[in-house]
């Protein structure tokens, strides 16, 4: 007789912390007391994981196994993801050697992503929005939203983005805007997402103002000019000289808007 067996998938996936069988089934041999292996593979660098009927490596007491080949595992961590691969020996049998290798993924849900949208921005100007998640696996995608509507790819798509300018990398989170526009100013926020669930940030506000902009008022009236960019700031320790001209006047060490 040869020595036959099989498995019963070749590709397994499942989330963080769930159990998982890796079945390894003998339907025919000879050999009494066939040698069992399973190796761990890892870019092509096998290590075991059950030699000489002990389970071994970082599996030594999360994995058992199923006689009289299959390999259990409990408690799945994202390092579990790599290639498995089953070897039967039977010395006795005309076919002395088989093995069958399975494809494990572990999925693990998106942290909430970190994002960066600036607060205001100079009407006709550059602007980037920014979103990061390094924890799920498979690697996120990402959407991003303006006051809570998805915003497409392709802003010529939607009515509501027609009339914006922008590129959005799905793959590395970045919304870049080639010159933004009144109607580009609202709340964003980030969604990361992949097969094991997704995660946002917090919406963020993003205005859009003038730089320059013509005043008018009547003979006798006040005229109060305003600017939506951000203040400017300093850090650092500057010279009595410089700091009797600023204010407020304790700003040693510390980050001050100057006005």
């Amino acid at each position: 007789l040869c020595c036959v067996f099989r498995c019963q998938l070749a590709e397994v996936t499942l989330s963080l912390f769930e159990w998982v069988e890796l079945s390894c089934l003998i339907e025919s041999i000879s050999t009494i007391n066939p040698r069992i292996e399973w190796k761990k593979i890892i870019n092509n660098k096998p290590s075991y994981v059950y030699f000489d009927r002990k389970i071994s490596g970082d599996l030594e007491n999360r994995a058992v196994i199923r006689e009289p080949a299959t390999l259990v595992i409990t408690n799945a961590t994202r390092s579990d993801t790599a290639k498995y691969r089953c070897e039967v020996t039977a010395a006795d049998d005309a076919k002395s050697f088989d093995e069958i290798v399975i494809d494990l993924v572990v999925r693990v849900k998106p942290v909430v992503p970190k994002c960066s949208v600036p607060k205001s921005v100079p009407f006709g100007k550059l602007a980037e929005l920014s979103c990061v998640e390094e924890e799920g696996f498979p690697k996120s995608q990402y959407q991003w939203f303006k006051n809570s509507e998805e915003i497409p790819e392709d802003p010529k798509s939607s009515p509501k983005f027609l009339n914006s300018s922008y590129t959005l990398n799905t793959g590395t989170g970045t919304l870049r805007f080639t010159s933004v526009i009144k109607e580009d100013a609202g709340e964003y926020y980030c969604r990361a997402k992949n097969d094991a669930g997704h995660a946002q940030c917090a919406p963020q506000k993003m205005e859009v103002c003038n730089i320059f902009s013509e005043l008018q008022g009547a003979i006798g009236r006040t005229l109060e000019p305003g600017c939506c960019a951000p203040s400017p700031w300093f850090s650092g320790n500057v010279s009595s000289s410089v700091l009797d001209q600023l204010q407020p006047s304790d700003v040693l060490g510390r980050k001050t808007p100057l006005r």
